[in-house]
This record gives C-alpha cells, structure tokens and sequence, in this order.
C-alpha cells in the first residue's frame, strides 16, 4: 500500500512506526498531512478489519493496485483452492491486519488466542536469515509464550460468568438508545437496553448478548482488556484512550466535530507558544507533536470555552456539535480537526475466537449505516 501511495521514503517509514505502534492518531493525522490518495488512506485505515473468509481476498484487492500485493494475494487464493480440495477450508480464516513489529519476520507469522483474555497468549513466526546475522544461515521458526496470559486463559473460562455470550460495553444515555435501534434492527433482541433500570449488567431473552453499562472513557478499557468483546463509544473518547483495539465500523450517528476554537483573532500558524485547554490532553500533545509545533496542554473536565475567557489559554480543543456556546461567547472555531462519530470497536481476540457471532453482526450493522 505505501509503496503506491507516492509518500516520500521518510513519509513512508513514519506511517510504517505509527501503524506498527497501533497508533491510530497519529496515523490518521500523518495519512491526512501527508496528502496520500484517498484510497491509500482507506486502504491502510481498513487494514485491522480485513478477517474473515475467503471473501477478505476480495476485499483486499478491491483496495490496492499495487502488483506485489496483488500477487501475494493470488498466491493465497492458490493455497486456499489447494485446501478446498482436501475439504479443509472449513478450517482457514484469513486475517490481513496481522502486522509484526519486529522487521526478522520473513515467513508465515501465527498468534495464540484464549477466550477471555484480551491480548494473544503466544506469539511467533518464520525468521529465515535471523541466525544469518550470527553466522549460520539456516531456516527458523519460535514463538514466545506469555506465561501471565496463559495463567489467565487457564482460569478465564471458570471465572468468566456468561460463556458463549458476546459481551458489550456501552454507555448510558442516548447513545444506548441508538444502539438498541440498531442491534434491534440487526436480529439483536436488544429492546432491554430501553427500560428504565439501574442494573449495570443485563443480558438478552436468549442469552446470546451481555451488556456491560460503563462509563464512555472506559468503554475502550473493558474491550482492549477482553472483558467485554465489542463495544460502542465516541470517536473523541477512542482516540483519547489509544487502547490496543479494532475499530471495526463508523455507526455515523452522534455526529460532531473535535475541533481547535478561541478568538477571531488568534492564529495557530506560526504561533512561537500556544497553550492549549482541553478534556483530551494526550489527543492534543499528539496533534501539536505531529505537527512539530510548541503547545502547551493544559487539562481542564468542565466549561473548556472559559479557559479563552479568563487568558488561562489561548485556544480550546473541544467537541462541536452546534457552535453555540463559542457564539454565545465571541469564539470561533479556528479548525476541524477530527470528524466525530459514534464507532463500533473489537477486542483482537475476540473477533477471532467469536468470529462466527461478531462477524455477522457487523456484516448486518453494515447495511444501515
């Protein structure tokens, strides 16, 4: 994908660290200054959700030009239509998102998952040339097991309450309100989501769906950590968190803007010091960070549009929805930062080992939004 996005080398290895580092922010935000083609961006951005059968080879070539990955991709359908033959794709799932950080991988790469543990138990691969650089050129294979996670996954299933259920977290309000329309209209059984109750745990009739209430930052906790399988929670609360997690659909609703606000007169461009007030401080570092400017980011959690008021900061970097607090006091927005909506998200695991009832879900929420 990069090698056909027309990025500079130093652009192209920047975007490598920040995709290898599971860096959505600043992967966006580099994507965006960058100017890479709209389709590089949609292709690299698609990366983490391309799991599932064979019909994920379509969807890969459907994003890239690019000849070397479209031959890797030919070669996998040969392999595929070689197991078909001995009745054994019923036992394949392609996952094209599973990206190793270490550069000495040079064959097939393979994870270890346990349900109920949030993050792979064992990890390894093929590193033919790795015993080249000590002398002896000979093809390798190893993995490593995380004996903490193991531990985990050997006591996961007799404290896990709700085996086989999918488990969501969501936060309370309008947004669970949302949520239940759509899972509703997906086959969900979901109408419980609308009851008056103060319960945190509830679970559908027939027992295939548990719903966690949660506080919306920390929806991406409960996900990335396994608790919960699938969650739904803010653009501007996922990008704060940077939890280790997929993103797997934008549900377009909740709609607004993350967006940089103070006086008519202020300028961000050129500005030898800013300070900046904001409930999203880390999302704010990195924006300014990327951008190579100095800020200076000071963490407020209730009326941002004071801190321009009182000379506490120069600018806000804050959610927009209508504008009319910052009319109502002499504030403009200055830029749109970051588009806002409500987004579905996956634990790693998860998708994998309830592949069979996430994967048709999503499918499902795909076609109503």
């Amino acid at each position: 994908m990069l090698e056909e996005s027309g990025l500079s080398a130093a652009e192209s290895e920047q975007l490598r660290g920040y995709i290898n580092a599971k860096d959505p922010v600043n992967t966006e935000m580099a994507l965006r200054r960058t100017g890479a083609p709209e389709r590089v961006q949609t292709a690299l951005l698609a990366l983490p959700s391309l799991f599932g059968g064979a019909e994920v080879l379509d969807a890969a070539e459907n994003l890239t030009d690019n000849a070397l990955a479209r031959a890797s991709l030919a070669h996998l359908r040969a392999v595929y239509a070689c197991l078909r033959r001995y009745g054994a794709e019923k036992h394949v799932s392609f996952d094209l998102g599973t990206v190793k950080s270490l550069a000495y991988y040079s064959g097939i790469v393979f994870t270890g998952l346990a349900e109920g543990v949030g993050a792979p138990v064992l990890s390894g691969g093929r590193y033919d040339g790795l015993c080249a650089q000590f002398g002896r050129d000979l093809p390798a294979v190893g993995f490593a097991v995380g004996m903490m996670r193991a531990m985990q996954a050997a006591g996961a299933s007799a404290r896990r309450a709700g085996k086989g259920a999918v488990n969501v977290a969501l936060a309370k309000g309008r947004l669970a309100g949302d949520c239940a329309d759509l899972l509703c209209k997906c086959g969900v059984p979901a109408q419980i989501l609308k009851e008056e109750t103060r319960k945190l745990v509830l679970e559908t009739p027939d027992g295939s769906f548990r719903f966690f209430f949660v506080k919306p930052s920390d929806v991406p906790t409960y996900v990335e950590y396994g608790v919960a399988d699938i969650g739904i929670v803010g653009k501007d609360t996922l990008l704060e968190a940077d939890a280790d997690l997929y993103e797997m659909l934008d549900l377009k609703f909740e709609a607004c803007k993350l967006c940089l606000a103070g006086f008519p007169e202020t300028r961000l461009e050129g500005a030898a010091h800013l300070r900046v007030a904001s409930k999203y401080a880390r999302t704010a570092k990195k924006l300014f960070f990327s951008r190579g400017a100095a800020a200076e980011v000071i963490e407020l959690h209730g009326s941002i549009e004071l801190a321009p008021l009182t000379g506490l900061a120069d600018v806000i970097f804050d959610i927009v929805q209508s504008g009319a607090t910052l009319r109502a006091n002499g504030l403009v927005v200055l830029e749109e930062v970051f588009d806002i909506s409500a987004r579905l998200v996956a634990n790693k695991v998860s998708l994998k080992t309830k592949a069979a009832q996430i994967l048709p879900l999503i499918a499902e929420m795909r076609k109503y939004i």
